[in-house]
């Protein structure tokens, strides 16, 4: 389930790399996940976030699309976790999971995921899943339940929020260590902020999970997304999922903590 992934180390100053990521095994894996399709919507999406940032002033987001640019990279990611597959994944894990994206059921969610998840559809999930899932409420309440289930099942809502807030930190606290910070805020200060926020982040990021989910899997029987709900609970799925959330996490982390000392660093060069 790729939001989970995509809203969970910075690779800075990469040149080349030994080996091509899709050429290794864990690299294989993630083209046939469409891992770097959903990639692919990461910079436009960074770049939207201005539209509904709260008013920090001094011109704060005058240079946001060229800092998102050159600090977030697809690339990095991808190659970072094709590493760490490779280093955890045993040669049957990997047989499984190449089975089982390559072919039937896996191949098919694959393909309604890479749809839904272009670049192309960005934001189409907010605007069109609300309708789903109240149709689904009235026609077919047993998906809906369904999707509950799933959401409930692995944490999504929970993971999904934990990542927003340490993403939120990191770039409060990229912003500060390159500001004066004249008001002396401290790292406590800023968690019990954020911490004040859970809730609101929390339920915004159910919405959007409950959106993403109707919108993406629409076209899936109640009998497929049964099967496909079975796979996200099995014991290898859970390992896979956790590693490439886990590598994202920690990159996006490192990315969102240089977006904020770049966006300091800018508005500062700006004043001179």
């Amino acid at each position: 389930m790729r939001l989970c992934v995509i809203w969970c180390v910075v690779f800075c100053g990469f040149v080349s790399f030994a080996q091509a990521y899709e050429d290794t095994r864990g690299g294989k894996i993630l083209t046939l996940m469409g891992f770097d399709v959903a990639l692919a919507s990461l910079v436009p999406e960074m770049k939207a976030v201005k539209e509904n940032a709260p008013n920090m002033g001094e011109d704060i987001f005058d240079d946001w699309d060229d800092i998102v640019e050159n600090v977030f990279k697809p690339d990095a990611i991808l190659h970072a976790t094709s590493e760490a597959l490779n280093n955890t994944l045993s040669d049957a894990e990997f047989a499984e999971l190449n089975a089982y994206f390559s072919d039937g059921l896996g191949y098919d969610i694959t393909q309604m995921e890479n749809e839904a998840h272009s670049v192309e559809n960005i934001g189409k999930s907010d605007v069109y899943g609300p309708g789903i899932l109240a149709e689904m409420a009235e026609v077919n309440p047993e998906r809906l339940a369904q999707i509950h289930d799933l959401i409930t099942a692995l944490g999504t809502v929970e993971t999904s929020t934990a990542s927003v807030m340490n993403i939120g930190f990191a770039l409060n606290m990229g912003m500060i260590s390159a500001s004066d910070n004249p008001l002396g805020i401290t790292e406590d200060q800023v968690l019990r902020e954020l911490f004040a926020q859970h809730d609101q982040i929390s339920q915004n990021m159910k919405i959007r999970i409950l959106n993403d989910t109707a919108f993406t899997y629409q076209m899936a029987s109640n009998a497929e997304f049964s099967q496909y709900v079975t796979f996200l609970k099995s014991d290898l799925s859970q390992k896979f999922y956790r590693i490439v959330r886990e590598v994202n996490h920690e990159m996006m982390t490192g990315f969102s903590r240089k977006l904020g000392r770049e966006l300091v660093k800018r508005a500062n060069a700006r004043k001179l």
